[in-house]
């Protein structure tokens, strides 16, 4: 999908903006050149927050295509992040690389998150720290804060990928289980209806895509 196809913002009926939420999510992970620490983790916590909000959207359920679009659009968003996760670990990797070579040391940023002035920590904040690192301990540092991004973490509590991975997989299986759009087209029904819940679950789409982006994730480095 182009970031330049222009969509409407609801569809006919739809009574949310779900769709246009996560197409525009997806155009600026997708335009974004090049994955850096840490600037590329901030976009996608900013993707994250969004697609929280259409996954746990009451109206794209109500009807069948408006539910159809919303599954895509999660499925291929979990995948587009986890892409960018690797991403980011590659780039961190070369710039380890390129700071051993050089002979350089690299600025790791801190902030104390206990602190009243818990923000963004920039200019000349009170709670900000540098400090200078060598290029293995600053790579080793960096990838923690990229394991905790995924993973989440408890001090923090910002959305997280496998939180919004395991939320979306409980409500497919929850969706498979509850009673389908009454438009939704006759020949799709009956032939869900005739698999096993076992067999249902493995074949579905949606939950291969959540399995394919899990399985991208797992293979990440973090050491």
């Amino acid at each position: 999908m182009e970031p330049s196809v222009m969509l409407p913002t609801m569809l006919p009926g739809m009574g949310c903006a779900c769709l246009s939420s996560m197409y525009l999510s997806l155009s600026s992970l997708q335009s974004t050149d090049g994955c850096v620490f840490p600037g590329t983790l901030h976009s996608i916590r900013e993707a994250l927050a969004s697609a929280e909000a259409v996954l746990g959207c009451p109206n794209c359920p109500q009807r069948f295509l408006t539910a159809l679009h919303n599954v895509q659009m999660l499925g291929m968003f979990l995948m587009t992040i986890a892409e960018r996760y690797h991403r980011v670990m590659d780039w961190i990797e070369q710039e380890q690389h390129r700071a051993t070579a050089g002979n350089e040391k690299l600025s790791f940023q801190l902030g104390n998150l206990n602190c009243r002035t818990a923000h963004l920590h920039s200019g000349d904040c009170l709670g900000g720290y540098s400090v200078n690192l060598d290029p293995v301990e600053w790579r080793r540092l960096t990838k923690r804060v990229v394991r905790d991004e995924i993973r989440g973490n408890e001090l923090t509590r910002r959305s997280s990928f496998i939180g919004l991975l395991d939320a979306f997989v409980a409500r497919q299986k929850q969706w498979h289980i509850d009673s389908p759009p009454t438009d939704m087209p006759r020949n799709i029904s009956m032939m869900n209806r005739g698999l096993s819940s076992e067999l249902a679950e493995k074949d579905a789409t949606c939950l291969r895509l959540a399995r394919e982006a899990r399985s991208l994730i797992e293979k990440i480095d973090y050491e």
